[in-house]
Parts: C-alpha cells; structure tokens; sequence
C-alpha cells in the first residue's frame, strides 16, 4: 500500500494500478488524513474546538472531496472512473499537508512564518490539484475543454459553497495557520474576495459546460451501442 501511495504522489499510478484500490488504500488514506488533521493543531491545543483538533474533519473531507469528484468524473468517463478508487485514491494524497504541522512560528519571525504557511498551503494545494489532473488525464481519458472543465468545477463548486456559507475566511486562516493580524488582514481579504467572485461568476459557466459534455457524451456512447447492434 505505501508503494501506491508513493506512486500516487509521484504522479506515476497507472490506469490498471487505480482499478485495484479498494478498501485497504481507502483505510490507509483515511488514517493518513487523521493523522494529518491532528498533526495540524498538535503546538495547539486551545485554538480550535474539540473535533476540529481530532482530526476526524479531515478524514470527513476525503470521503466528501471523493464523492465530489466521482460525480465530476463518472458521468465523463464512460465508466472507468469508479467511487471507491476515487476516494482512496483521494485519501492517498493526504500526504503532503502534514507540511501544515510544521510549527514555523517557533522557528521564525511572525511575520515570517505566517509567508511560509502561505508559500506551504500554495504549494501544497497545487500539489495536489495536479494530482487531480493527472486522474482526470488517466483514468477519465479527459482532454483539451473536458480536462480544463472538470479540474475547475469542482474548486469553483468548493469555493462557492464555503463562499455562500460564510466560512471561505475562516478555512483559509485554519489552513494556512493565519491568525487575525493588521499587516496581513486586508491582503489577506482581497485574496478571499477574488476567489469568492471567481467562484461566483465561473461556477456557472463551468456547471453549464459540463452538463453539455455530459449530454453530449451519452449520445456518443448511445450511437457506439446502437452502431454494434447494427453490426451484429
């Protein structure tokens, strides 16, 4: 299970290699999330409520940013992409935000460490984004307009859900180990407003999109299934 892993992360798990996730590798991701999630608060203890600090929020997450991501996939994907690999292999990239768990603030400046989480949650969110596309590149065989609508739907879907809630500020300083600072606030609120109205304005536009490549998926397969009847 760790040599998947590591091919996952190393953005070298093959088509044949994702059919065969199943539960081991889903438990191991889930485990790896908790972990994680824990390793988050562990220098402290009294900045966040109980069940955010136990890690089992981000465990949750896995099992949702899978489903999220089936849904996204499956109806593109001519059933290659199925639910449980999807979330494990989801589960598998947890990995790399144990870089959260870094406790820079005891090693630099304030100021310093709070542009390291920055660069850190940067980083790693790419990371993993990447890691998205290469799924979707692999296992969905997505290309060109379908690679690009799949990837942003979901992070727009994301963004806007946690936009409409309320809570995209508050994720963001969680994430990036951010406290309320006055040298920091008002770049920190013009990043937060963009991204809320991207969300806002491509959501839209990517969901529309989307349900046309749907549509117009189904009747390609409808034609393939009639042309081998005909055949027969």
């Amino acid at each position: 299970m760790l040599t998947t892993m590591w091919k996952v992360l190393g953005f070298r798990l093959e088509r044949e290699e994702y059919d065969r996730l199943g539960w081991r590798e889903l438990a191991l991701g889930l485990v790896l999330a908790w972990v994680v999630g824990y390793g988050r608060w562990w220098d402290r203890p009294d900045a966040v409520h109980a069940l955010l600090r136990s890690g089992a929020i981000s465990a949750l997450i896995v099992v949702l940013l899978g489903l999220l991501l089936h849904v996204t996939l499956a109806p593109l994907s001519a059933g290659r992409a199925r639910l449980l690999p999807t979330t494990a292999y989801v589960g598998l990239t947890s990995l790399p935000a144990a870089l959260y768990a870094l406790p820079l603030e005891r090693w630099f400046e304030l100021e310093t460490a709070r542009s390291l989480n920055l660069a850190l949650l940067a980083l790693v969110a790419t990371w993993r984004v990447a890691l998205y596309v290469r799924l979707a590149w692999e296992v969905a065989r997505s290309r060109g307009l379908e690679l690009l609508v799949v990837t942003l739907l979901p992070l727009s879907g994301v963004v806007f859900g946690l936009t409409v809630s309320g809570m995209l500020l508050g994720v963001f300083q969680l994430m990036a180990g951010n406290e309320s600072s006055t040298t920091t606030a008002e770049s920190r609120y013009e990043v937060i407003l963009a991204l809320g109205m991207a969300s806002l304005v491509l959501g839209p536009v990517l969901l529309i999109t989307w349900l046309v490549l749907v549509a117009r998926s189904r009747r390609a397969a409808r034609r393939d299934l009639a042309a081998t009847e005909g055949g027969q």
